[in-house]
C-alpha cells in the first residue's frame, strides 16, 4: 500500500512539472539602417545566436512592410501599417496589420493616453484582445502586460540608440500562449523603427528677464 501512495505522488509531481512552461530567454534586437534608408533590418539574437530577423521596407511612405523570417530565413509572417491610419501622422496611433502568407494573424493597434503617453494593443485573428503594451511616461521604453490580467508582465522593451543603430532587449517575464509571438516580434521592430519618436520630449526652460526702469526724474 504504502509503494502504491509513493507510485501515485511520484505520477502528481512529474505531470505538474510537464505542465510548467518555460519563460523564454530574453532577446536582442538589432537595427541596422543607413539614414534616409528605404529599407532596414533587425536582428533577433539569444545569447549571440541569431534567432530571426526582420526586413522592414518603406520611408516615408504610406505604408511600412515588417517581413519576419526564422532563423533558417524562412519566411513566417508579415505586418503592414494601413494605409488610412492617423499612425501616418503618429506612430502612437499605428495600426499593423499581421499575416502568414494570405493567413490573418491579428493587428496590432496604436492608443494615445495620458497615464503612460501611449498604448498599443494585440488582437489575435479573431478579433480578442490579447495582450496590452504601454509606454513608460517618461522613458522609452514599453511593458507588455496581458488583456486578461493587467498585473501579469509579459515581457519588457528596453532600448537605445547608437547613430543609425539601435539596439532593443526583449526581457520576458512570463510567458504568454495568448500573445502570438509573431506579433511580438514585429511591434519589437516597430518600437526600434520609430525609437527616438517614442523618447520623452525634451523639457523647455523658460527663461524670464527683468525689466529695469532706466528713466531718471529731477
Amino acid at each position: 500500500m504504502k509503494i502504491f501512495y509513493i507510485l501515485i505522488s511520484y505520477i502528481f509531481i512529474t505531470n505538474i512539472f510537464s505542465n510548467t512552461t518555460e519563460t523564454p530567454n530574453n532577446l536582442e534586437v538589432i537595427k541596422n539602417s543607413p539614414f534616409l534608408s528605404y529599407s532596414a533590418e533587425f536582428i533577433f539574437k539569444e545569447k549571440d545566436k541569431k534567432k530571426a530577423k526582420i526586413i522592414r521596407e518603406g520611408l516615408a511612405t504610406p505604408r511600412y512592410y515588417y517581413d519576419l523570417y526564422d532563423e533558417n530565413s524562412n519566411h513566417i509572417a508579415r505586418g503592414v501599417t494601413r494605409f488610412f491610419s492617423l499612425g501616418l501622422l503618429n506612430p502612437y496611433l499605428m495600426d499593423i496589420d499581421v499575416y502568414n502568407s494570405n493567413l490573418y494573424l491579428g493587428n496590432i493597434s496604436g492608443k494615445i493616453i495620458k497615464r503612460s503617453r501611449a498604448k498599443f494593443m494585440f488582437y489575435d485573428e479573431n478579433g480578442i484582445n490579447t495582450a496590452i503594451a504601454y509606454l513608460d511616461a517618461k522613458k522609452p521604453d514599453f511593458i507588455i502586460v496581458s488583456a486578461k490580467n493587467e498585473t501579469e508582465i509579459i515581457a519588457k522593451l528596453i532600448g537605445s540608440v547608437y547613430g543609425d543603430v539601435c539596439v532593443v532587449n526583449i526581457e520576458f517575464v512570463k510567458n504568454n500562449s495568448d500573445l502570438d509571438p509573431k506579433l511580438l516580434k514585429i511591434f519589437t521592430a516597430f518600437v526600434s523603427d520609430f525609437y527616438e519618436k517614442f523618447l520623452e520630449p525634451p523639457k523647455q526652460i523658460h527663461h524670464y528677464h527683468t525689466t529695469y526702469n532706466t528713466t531718471y526724474r529731477n
